[in-house]
């Protein structure tokens, strides 16, 4: 049995979308963020809201581009106070990818899991993002992840330190569907909560991508789900 954490993803602003900043957002994806499996004393995971999570989302909206994006993503899973995590991952059926006759993958196995692999990578779909323009550390200078304004932060927020790690696009897909890849640096620490925020994304032209709408209305408070409502209530990692 898996004992591993969970991570989530949020999308920032320039001072943070989701936080109680006064200034401007200005960028796109988010998901809630979400504690980590197996750590003493947390059995359950929570929404923005504080309120526990007991249903898991078919689809999160706050990434259209597919089903399960954001991913990992704690949304995918449920309460289970049989696991040593306290979670279980709930993949609906139909929401899984399908194969080439349209029938979707059996996860079975993974609604085993209890969470997600340590080192998994954070996947995430930004339409129009340019690695350079962003800015984005890349494996050859991992060292720029930790920068003040790094355009992705990854945050350990058991102990508010941030995690190193390098991205790139998913160079063997079609341009249109290259996924963002998120690697972090090290393996995540077991019994720990992380998000992920991504703020001031640019295109190739170096304009900054704009929230998408499922974002725009967690930040208004009018989301759907309604799990998703007062994110700029969730704290924003260090600039």
């Amino acid at each position: 049995m898996r004992v591993v954490p969970l991570v989530g993803l949020i999308a920032l602003g320039a001072l943070g979308a989701c936080s109680n900043s006064s200034s401007s957002p200005t960028t796109s994806r988010a998901s809630t963020s979400s504690p980590t499996a197996g750590g003493p004393g947390i059995t359950e995971a929570t929404t923005p809201l504080g309120v526990p999570r007991t249903t898991a989302l078919d689809c999160d909206p706050l990434d259209e581009r597919a089903c399960l994006l954001p991913w990992p993503n704690d949304a995918f899973t449920v309460p289970d106070g049989g696991s040593p995590t306290g979670r279980r991952l709930a993949i609906q059926p139909g929401s899984a990818p399908k194969n080439a006759d349209g029938t979707p993958i059996d996860v079975t196995d993974e609604n085993r899991g209890d969470g997600f692999s340590p080192g998994s990578a954070v996947l995430a779909y930004v339409e129009g993002v340019d690695l350079d323009r962003s800015g984005i550390a890349p494996s050859t200078d991992i060292g720029r992840s930790l920068a003040k304004g790094a355009p992705i932060v990854l945050l350990d927020t058991t102990t508010d330190t941030r995690v190193a790690y390098w991205a790139e696009l998913d160079a063997q897909a079609p341009v249109e569907d290259r996924v963002l890849i998120v690697h972090p640096a090290t393996s995540l620490r077991e019994g720990h909560h992380f998000v992920v925020g991504l703020r001031n994304l640019k295109d190739a032209s170096g304009t900054t991508i704009p929230r998408g709408t499922a974002f725009q209305a967690a930040v208004e408070g009018t989301p759907e789900p309604p799990e998703r409502a007062r994110c700029r209530q969730s704290r924003a990692p260090p600039r």
